[in-house]
């Protein structure tokens, strides 16, 4: 019933363009079903045999730094894979070594996975290093490695790779399929990282019907996409603020004046709703979390 009102609402057509869910089989309900969708839909990762992502899998060196490059824009994700091509373009580039090379078809550890994600954004993206990283001092094994350090220690305080349990990087443990579908995310589209020093804050979600019955009662309904993702199709009676707007200046953010109206926030996968109920919650509004519209495409 409730796929069936949005998608009634949504014109009968999927109004976000490739925000549709790919709708693997063994990933509704997984933490990371939001990114392995989204980055589905842009051909940056791909799903298995029988319908199935296999998000608990361990992903090889090899398809991190094929994801890696077409993430990146190096190669086009729409283009047959091409392993030679691939491996001289990276090892090139610096993005990969001879370790890695002899580990191409090992299940990547983290420690190499950060240095993959490092240099790629470094060298393909030319994003500059964070100069303050002392936050990644809190990781007891940062030093286990001596030439993984600053590998490590830029993508965890730009919120790309996150520590494991007991304050640890755990190095030399593996990456899975779905962690390399959040990191890639997160390291294309810097408004979805986690910095080190998040709050952590357990966000208010709210249902569809709910919401309806909030907007009666006097709620404001946001859209939280950029404004060209907006103009293609959005919930209607909904305006739209950009989560970078509000990761910008959220003082200047067109909200009610009144800060007791609380605020339903929404976005394709329910990534970008989560950081700005987060951004608006410690700005001291009342928020509410919908969450992402790609399942109720058709």
């Amino acid at each position: 019933m409730k796929k069936a009102i949005i998608a009634a609402l949504l014109t009968a057509s999927c109004v976000f363009g490739a925000a549709c869910a790919a709708g693997y089989s063994d990933t509704e309900g997984h933490w990371a079903e939001a990114y392995i969708d989204m980055l589905s839909e842009q051909g940056l990762i791909n799903g298995m045999e029988n319908g199935m992502y296999k998000p608990e899998e361990l992903i090889t060196t090899e398809q991190l730094t094929a994801i890696m490059l077409r993430a990146a824009g190096s190669f086009s994700a729409f283009e047959e894979y091409d392993e030679d091509l691939y491996k001289e373009h990276a090892l090139n580039r610096g993005i990969i070594t001879d370790y890695d090379i002899i580990n191409w078809k090992n299940a990547v550890e983290r420690r190499s996975a950060a240095r993959i994600i490092h240099q790629t954004m470094y060298y393909e993206l030319g994003e500059r290093d964070a100069d303050d990283w002392s936050a990644a001092e809190a990781l007891a094994d940062l030093y286990s490695c001596n030439t993984c350090v600053n590998h490590i220690a830029q993508v965890y305080v730009k919120g790309i790779m996150q520590g494991r349990e007991e304050g640890l990087f755990d190095l030399y443990s593996s990456m899975t399929r779905a962690e390399a579908a959040a990191v890639t995310a997160r390291m294309i589209d810097s408004s979805l990282r986690l910095p080190a020093d998040g709050s952590g804050k357990v966000l208010e979600t709210v249902s569809y019907d709910e919401a309806l019955s909030m907007i009666d009662k006097g709620a404001v309904l946001i859209d939280v996409r950029s404004e060209e993702e907006y103009g293609k199709g959005h919930l209607p009676g909904s305006m739209n603020i950009p989560l970078v707007r509000l990761m910008d200046d959220i003082e200047s953010a067109p909200l009610p004046e009144d800060s007791e109206t609380p605020l339903i926030v929404y976005c394709s996968y329910g990534i970008k709703s989560a950081k700005a109920s987060g951004l608006l919650t410690e700005a001291g509004r009342i928020v509410y979390d919908l969450g992402g519209m790609a399942d109720y495409c058709e």
